[in-house]
C-alpha cells in the first residue's frame, strides 16, 4: 500500500475516533433563575387608595358602574392570585357573593377554588354586580365591559396600565404581577408554600419555590437594614 494511503487512514480513523468522543460529552449549562416582578406593597396601596378616593358615586351611572367593575377586577387580582385570562373568564355561576368562594378554570381546564375572605372585598364585588347585574346575566360572564362582553385580558391591561399612571406609579405594572406579589408576600408572611401552591393551581411545587427566593431575598434586605446589631458599636478587626 502507498504511504499516502496510510496517512490517509490513520487520519480518517482519529478524526472518527475523536468525534465519537465529542459525541460522549455531556456539556450541562445552569440555567439562570429569573425571579419574578412584584409590585411593592407601598405601590399597590397607592394604587388601591388612588382608586378608592375617586369613587365615581356622584357622577354618572355609566361611570360609577364602570368604576365598580375596574376596583373589582384590581381586587380580585390581588386578593385571589388568579392569572388575568383566569379571572377575565370567571362565570357568573362560579362566584358565590355571600361564601367568597370562586371556581377558578385554570390551565388544562383544571379546576380549583380560591377563597375571597374579605368581607371589604367582599362587599365591592356584591355593589359591582348589583349595578351590572342584567349585562352579567346576559353575558354569563361576571366581568363585563361597556357592550356588555366579557371584559378582555387586554381591556384589564390597559385599564390597570391607566389608573397606575394616574396614581403616579411610575413602574410598568401588569396584571401578572399581582400574582407574582400575591405569593411572595403571603410567603413572607410564613405561609406553607405547598398552601400557596394549591391556590395558585400550579401542578409542581418547584414552580411555587421560585417566590421562596423572592422571600429570601427581602429578608435578607430587612437583616442587613434592621438587624439590632448594625446600631452597635462593635469593634472591628482590621
Amino acid at each position: 500500500m502507498h504511504p499516502s494511503k496510510h496517512i490517509i487512514i490513520i487520519w480518517k480513523s482519529a478524526k472518527l475516533s475523536m468525534i465519537i468522543r465529542l459525541e460522549k460529552i455531556k456539556v450541562k449549562f445552569k440555567e439562570t433563575t429569573i425571579l419574578p416582578k412584584i409590585i411593592p406593597r407601598e405601590e399597590i396601596e397607592s394604587l388601591l387608595n388612588y382608586m378608592y378616593s375617586h369613587e365615581h358615586r356622584n357622577s354618572n351611572e355609566k361611570m360609577y358602574k364602570y368604576w365598580l367593575r375596574d376596583i373589582s377586577v384590581i381586587e380580585t387580582l390581588f386578593a385571589t392570585g388568579a392569572r388575568v385570562y383566569e379571572v377575565s373568564n370567571i362565570k357568573i355561576d362560579c362566584i358565590n357573593l355571600n361564601t367568597g368562594l370562586i371556581k377558578i378554570m385554570g390551565k388544562g381546564g383544571k379546576e380549583r377554588y380560591i377563597q375571597i375572605a374579605s368581607a371589604e372585598i367582599l362587599n365591592i364585588l356584591k355593589k359591582y354586580y348589583k349595578h351590572n347585574s342584567e349585562a352579567i346575566q346576559e353575558s354569563g360572564f361576571f366581568f363585563v365591559n361597556s357592550r356588555g362582553n366579557r371584559y378582555t385580558e387586554y381591556s384589564i391591561r390597559l385599564m390597570l396600565k391607566k389608573y397606575a399612571k394616574l396614581a403616579g406609579i411610575e413602574r410598568n405594572i401588569t396584571p401578572h404581577m399581582f400574582r407574582h406579589s400575591f405569593a411572595t408576600y403571603l410567603i413572607e408572611e410564613g405561609v406553607d408554600v405547598s398552601c400557596v401552591q394549591q391556590i395558585l393551581g400550579h401542578s409542581s411545587i418547584k414552580t411555587t419555590q421560585i417566590y421562596i427566593h423572592i422571600a429570601a431575598k427581602k429578608q435578607a434586605e430587612i437583616l442587613r437594614e434592621m438587624h439590632p446589631r448594625k446600631y452597635m458599636n462593635i469593634l472591628r478587626v482590621a
